[in-house]
């Protein structure tokens, strides 16, 4: 009634352990239905702000991301979703990235995955994957490299500046 006032009641429900058990299981589930015509990628990483990170990013660009939080999920996930790119970090728990790398190369269902290194470590380029960034991330240089690499396109460098002086220092050196 005009000038009186109202009240509200609002009703919240409260979610249990269990629901979101069920919620997870129906999500993983819908996730392993992938449409061939979106280009998959899985996002391999310890850090979960990180793989968020990247899931947002990439899904926001219009790929289907699948993440795993260690290499042995990592190479489970990769057998079983088939993706067209694999985003991965090195230094991790359980399996590090280098090895997980290697089994990726010795299984030849998924062996001409790209792979795209994703690290904190200077010596990502000498993990095994295709290409290699180190973190923190250019978010721009990820996506180059990421359509490069779906697309199987010449990789992107970074314009290179050698100087004469330094040059002949090495050589007499």
């Amino acid at each position: 009634e005009y000038g009186r006032g109202s009240e509200f009641i609002f009703e919240i429900p409260v979610e249990t352990e269990e629901k979101n058990k069920e919620f997870n299981e129906e999500a993983e589930n819908e996730k392993l239905a992938v449409s061939g015509d979106v280009p998959v990628i899985l996002v391999v990483d310890d850090d979960a702000g990180i793989r968020s990170f990247l899931k947002q990013l990439l899904e926001d660009e219009g790929y289907k991301i699948f993440t795993a939080e260690h290499g042995q999920e990592a190479l489970e996930l990769a057998r079983k979703i088939q993706p067209d790119l694999i985003t991965m970090d090195i230094m991790m728990p359980v399996m590090d990235g280098g090895e997980a790398i290697r089994k990726i190369r010795e299984d030849s269902t998924i062996s001409d995955v790209p792979i795209l290194v994703v690290s904190v470590s200077p010596d990502g380029d000498k993990s095994g994957g295709d290409v290699s960034l180190t973190k923190p991330i250019d978010d721009a240089m990820l996506l180059e490299m990421v359509k490069s690499l779906l697309h199987q396109k010449e990789l992107p460098s970074k314009p290179c500046i050698v100087l004469a002086e330094e040059q002949a220092k090495f050589r007499k050196g």
